[in-house]
């Protein structure tokens, strides 16, 4: 429920002025649509974890239809990949296609296949403030102590 919230909020506050901004702001009233949605749904309807094979299967009685996915993956994804900003870009490219390559090989474990795709794409974000930091150390003035 967190996440189709966060992400295009995050996305949209870093956003300067203009059209992708207001793109990320459908975004965000999608995410806010589905995390009411899987709140509900968390608070009124058992739900189970499994281990099978190589990984976590989730099961509960709610059988999210497609278009639900669909608009998680708008709400997380595509919000992201509509920054102007490189390295947000990026992330939400990677966490797109982490959704797509989980949902057609992994389907029946498809949320945790998901969540390692996510997790591991913040390397992404690891890496940009790595660069950033190294620009910044470069064009600091040497002091002659």
């Amino acid at each position: 429920a967190f996440w189709p919230m966060f992400a295009p909020f995050a996305a949209w506050a870093n956003e300067p002025l203009g059209v992708r901004r207001v793109a990320m702001l459908v975004c965000l009233m999608v995410g806010i649509g589905l995390a009411a949605f899987f709140l509900t749904s968390v608070l009124s309807v058992p739900h189970t974890a499994c281990i099978g094979g190589d990984r976590i299967t989730y099961t509960t009685e709610v059988r999210a239809p497609f278009s639900i996915g669909s608009l998680y993956l708008l709400a997380t994804g595509i919000a992201l990949a509509l920054s102007s900003h490189r390295a947000v870009e990026l992330l939400g490219l990677t966490v797109s296609a982490g959704s797509v390559v989980a949902y057609f090989f992994y389907v029946e474990a498809f949320i945790s296949v998901w969540c390692f795709f996510a997790a591991a794409s913040s390397v992404v974000i690891m890496l940009h403030f790595e660069r950033a930091s190294s620009k910044r150390r470069l064009a600091a003035p040497k002091s002659g102590l």
